[in-house]
């Protein structure tokens, strides 16, 4: 059956002196001269008037005559006009099971991915140096970019600057032991029009390209200590954005033979995605081929809308929320309709807003007209967008704040014509109450240098506990443990390039959070108090500015944790409790201090010892054979390790 469209508007109207924006310009009227534009033989077959070739997206029932495709991508659905897409106009009530899980789960808890822009030092402000991450929040770091070569598909570094910092971020290791640091590679900056457009078709579609670029990538990552790779190619068979349709299968090819080579290292090496959340560019990646070779997707869930939307027919220039939670439900329907497991799926979470200057001063709310990008922001510049610490500033001077409940965002306006959309502590608790109802693996930042540590880091931390955590766990800020860097002055200037040094500093920083596990304990129980301590600020808040209680506990929970079963304790009830366990804590500290003295000064006995034998300090025959022995057993295990 083909398609009738309505005749009687315009925009679906041709003759013969004016064709059709989509489809074939069906048989004229003999007394209006006018035809209907469509699809399908009733339009494009006998008695067409022009653009007869034209071909519908998909074949709902026309046969492959008239059709592109038997089906649509993705699984989504054909509608009755030849079209692909997953609204009910496609459809009807065909629609995915979403997953469903206990928000109080917090099953996104598994992984907190951050990714940190390495060109952010450049800006005249609101910059954050590697040793400013906050630590104790992220699961896993993605520094952003390094770039593929389009001639010899080995990494190149996005500048000098840049290529700086990878050893910088590499080494929060050492102060967060279970911290992984990954390179990012690629973006969307990569794929716009240039030398680099082309780059990751190429190396996709030639496995002595896709060697080449193992080889660098391996080389790279065991120079800067990196524990995986996120591919951020944006995007595959995109011809607007570089892209052609052998991408589909060769994008696939390129994981199978990366996950192969990596495995064959002999160290366990992470691979993910970032992909988009909207159909017009996921619809080029074949995610359930994809998801068996990969650690997990990284959903990119912002930048929905933009000044871009001015150009897009189906949108025009009106101002929408570019974190608008219910088309991100959308969006992840695409995931379900690809039978993806959910816990492979990181949420993507914006640490900045888009930004857009208004037409009509009058008319400020979201879907009314915009001109332009809003003004950019003192430190990133960028007409559009605005940092999170921006916008707080731009709140602390007296803008409208706006809750929008449904799309779960918040909008800003000030100056009169200024407008942004952007996530608060507020919204995106929400949507970390979502993430954990989809069950989804994880969440992801972008990106956190956008924050100033304080605004929005501190939604993601599970306060009270990151808190004594840090403190207790983090060399850095103890003063009885030394750096890395005064660890390699105890030994020999000769050894001092030695790659072992640096293995036993990590062996002794493991060593040393063995030795606070008692403490750790303690602090379970501080942060248990500390839930109720949050409960009854909840409450009162609640009934202060008479909100909903569930929905504000909800997100607590999410956030924090649930409320245990013991009897509700009183602020006053447990100041005295809490002073009492802070000095129990003090107490813990002052004796891990002193053992991990004592650890330091048996390695510089030991390191003596070592130096003392280099240059020929021992003169007893037998002393010198025991420390020799000695040393070949360290030496022995240094090399079983590597």
């Amino acid at each position: 059956m083909s398609v009738v469209q309505c005749q009687d508007d315009e925009k679906y109207q041709c003759s013969a002196s004016e064709g059709c924006d989509v489809g074939c310009c069906g048989p004229l009227n003999a007394e209006t001269g006018k035809g209907v534009c469509g699809l399908g033989p009733e339009y494009c077959g006998e008695g067409c008037t022009s653009q007869c070739d034209q071909k519908s997206e998909c074949d709902p029932g026309w046969g492959m005559e008239w059709s592109e495709l038997a089906e649509c991508p993705l699984n989504v659905c054909c509608s009755k006009y030849g079209f692909c897409g997953t609204t009910a106009l496609f459809c009807g009530s065909n629609i995915p099971p979403q997953p469903q899980c206990d928000a109080g789960a917090r099953s996104s808890d598994g992984r907190t991915i951050g990714y940190y822009e390495g060109w952010n030092l450049a800006r005249p402000c609101g910059r954050m140096a590697p040793k400013d991450i906050p630590l104790g929040i992220y699961t896993h770091i993605n520094f952003a970019f390094a770039l593929l070569n389009p001639k010899t598909f080995r990494l190149d570094d996005m500048d000098a600057g840049t290529a700086s910092l990878y050893g910088d971020v590499a080494a929060l290791k050492l102060r967060q032991p279970d911290l992984e640091v990954w390179i990012a590679i690629g973006g969307w900056a990569m794929n716009d029009p240039g030398p680099y457009q082309t780059a990751f078709s190429d190396m996709a579609g030639s496995e002595a390209n896709q060697d080449a670029f193992f080889d660098s990538l391996l080389t790279f990552m065991k120079k800067h200590d990196l524990d995986g790779v996120d591919l951020d190619w944006e995007y595959p068979v995109a011809d607007d954005r570089g892209g052609i349709p052998e991408d589909f299968d060769n994008y696939v090819n390129l994981l199978r033979r990366l996950r192969q080579r990596l495995n064959a290292s002999g160290r366990k090496y992470g691979i993910s995605l970032a992909v988009p959340a909207s159909y017009w560019y996921l619809r080029g990646f074949n995610l359930q081929e994809m998801e068996q070779y990969v650690s997990w997707f990284n959903i990119m869930t912002y930048d929905i809308h933009g000044v871009w939307d001015k150009t897009i027919d189906a949108l025009g220039p009106y101002a929408l929320a570019h974190t608008n939670l219910t088309e991100i439900e959308l969006g992840l329907e695409l995931f379900w309709r690809n039978n993806i497991n959910p816990e492979r799926i990181n949420l993507g979470l914006g640490f900045y807003g888009r930004s857009f200057t208004m037409k009509d001063p009058n008319c400020m709310s979201a879907g009314c007209e915009f001109t332009e990008g809003a003004k950019g922001g003192e430190c990133t510049g960028t007409p559009g967008v605005l940092s999170a610490a921006e916008i707080v500033k731009i709140i602390d001077n007296g803008a409208t704040l706006t809750f929008d409940e449904k799309a779960a965002v918040m909008i800003v306006t000030w100056d009169t014509d200024q407008w942004v959309s952007w996530d608060d502590a507020k919204t995106l608790g929400m949507k970390v109450v979502f993430a954990n109802r989809r069950c989804l693996g994880g969440t992801m930042v972008w990106a956190i240098d956008l924050d100033d540590a304080n605004v929005l880091h501190s939604t993601m931390a599970p306060t009270e506990s990151a808190i004594l955590h840090n403190y207790l766990t983090v060399p850095a800020q103890l003063p009885s443990v030394i750096s890395l860097e005064e660890f390699t002055e105890l030994f020999p200037k000769a050894q001092r390039t030695n790659p072992q040094i640096r293995l036993l500093y990590r062996d002794l920083q493991h060593q040393r959070r063995a030795l606070v596990d008692t403490v750790t304990e303690n602090i379970a129980v501080e942060e248990k108090r500390g839930k109720y301590i949050r409960r009854d600020i909840a409450i009162a808040r609640r009934k202060e500015k008479n909100e909903d209680a569930d929905q504000e506990l909800e997100i607590e929970r999410a956030l924090f944790g649930s409320v245990g079963a013991d009897p509700k304790h009183t602020l006053n009830s447990i100041i005295p409790e809490m002073d009492t366990a802070i000095a129990d804590l003090e107490a813990e500290i002052q004796q891990l201090e002193a053992q991990e003295a004592a650890l330091l000064e048996s390695v510089k006995q030991t390191v003596g010892t070592m130096s003392d034998l280099r240059y020929g300090k021992l003169s007893n025959p037998r002393l010198k054979e025991d420390v020799i022995e000695g040393l070949k057993s360290v030496q022995d295990a240094c090399e079983g390790k590597s």
